[in-house]
């Protein structure tokens, strides 16, 4: 009999970068796929991001609501617990061969967590990373704990993932899905891009994603201020800004950059570009401010200047791409940015594999599961 695998997916991130693996096993013939759609994909009706997998067409999919984040920890919490009851639920008349999860948000390990009891397999992408500045770490780490296999992004990230769970079988590094992305996509030209989303990436543009802090969350506020200080000042650019993720206190930092685009002619906000858009900004603007994990991935395959703030992604491989601002501050960051204006550096490579992760991938299911 052929094995089911399930495909889950929580959130715009997870689903963008999932995306050659989904087409490479909806083409493979010795496995039956679904993808089951959960987290901020189905907290609203018609998210930009559920469109979009529906749009895709790639594989049959399942849609899981749980319930909405609100700002403090304890709505976390209860967030958490709906997706634990929502998932059991689910595998109860879903029961799969094997689970593909990706990466480390509060969502996924609720997910995995809720499947623990059936003993179910689990494959686990980008486990061994360390972001010791979110709570992220800890879950990326348990869900290591409760994989069956591994598929790290780099060498480093594997062995990490052996000393954390005990265990040397199954851990593979095969480079970053996001890296097949980047060289396979096509790329919207700059009129193409205005077409569709209204943004002239002709402009100098400036693309930023800050996401709230999770361990100093008290502190998030201040930071998106100072930051909006710092647009303010670089107003030589055009900004656009993709909204966080939904941690603790985001409503408070959506609200200050929502005010700061309404009242500013040269800033843009976007819930989400879809990959092939984000990806299409990335390409085409002139460098990142913000804290976003593909400031280190995806940024470093063009390469682009990030100017990394806060301590969200602490413990993450650098490349010589990344000027780290660790106190958030207006003038941090201008001096960031003036580096970046007044430098000329031959980047390194990147250190996240040849493109053929989604391929090893499925060569390594076939083989052993």
């Amino acid at each position: 009999m052929k094995k089911s695998i399930q495909i889950f997916s929580s959130s715009r991130a997870d689903y963008g970068i999932l995306k050659p693996l989904i087409h490479a096993l909806s083409a493979c013939e010795e496995f039956i796929c679904t993808i089951v759609a959960f987290g901020s994909h189905t907290i609203k009706d018609s998210t930009p991001s559920l469109k979009e997998i529906h749009h895709d067409k790639y594989l049959p999919i399942t849609e899981i609501k749980t319930q909405d984040v609100g700002q403090q920890p304890e709505d976390v919490s209860r967030a958490m617990a709906s997706t634990i009851q929502a998932i059991s639920e689910h595998i109860v008349c879903h029961k799969p061969d094997l689970i593909i999860c990706l990466g480390d948000r509060f969502e996924m390990f609720a997910a995995i967590t809720a499947t623990v009891p059936f003993q179910i397999q689990i494959a686990h992408i980008h486990g061994g990373e360390e972001t010791s500045g979110a709570i992220d770490n800890e879950l990326r780490h348990a869900i290591s704990l409760f994989s069956s296999y591994h598929f790290a992004c780099t060498d480093r990230y594997a062995d990490r993932i052996k000393e954390i769970t005990g265990k040397q079988e199954h851990v593979y590094n095969v480079g970053a899905l996001s890296i097949e992305n980047l060289q396979e996509i096509e790329y919207f030209s700059i009129d193409e891009f205005k077409s569709v989303f209204g943004i002239d990436m002709s402009r100098p543009t400036i693309l930023s994603t800050f996401h709230p802090e999770t361990v100093a969350y008290h502190e998030n506020l201040r930071y998106v201020d100072e930051l909006i200080k710092a647009f303010k000042q670089l107003n030589k650019y055009q900004i656009v800004i993709t909204m966080p993720n939904l941690d603790t206190a985001h409503n408070d930092v959506r609200s200050r950059l929502q005010t700061f685009v309404d009242e500013t002619a040269y800033a843009v906000g976007v819930e989400s570009l879809g990959m092939r858009g984000y990806l299409s900004c990335m390409k085409r603007c002139e460098f990142l401010i913000g804290n976003t994990s593909s400031g280190f991935i995806e940024a470093s395959y063009f390469p682009k200047w990030v100017v990394n703030l806060g301590a969200r992604q602490d413990g993450r491989i650098r490349t010589t791409n990344i000027l780290d601002v660790k106190n958030i501050t207006m003038q941090n960051i201008l001096n960031a940015v003036d580096k970046i204006e007044h430098n000329r550096v031959n980047f390194f490579s990147h250190p996240y594999g040849n493109g053929q992760t989604s391929s090893s991938i499925v060569n390594i299911l076939k083989n052993n599961l």
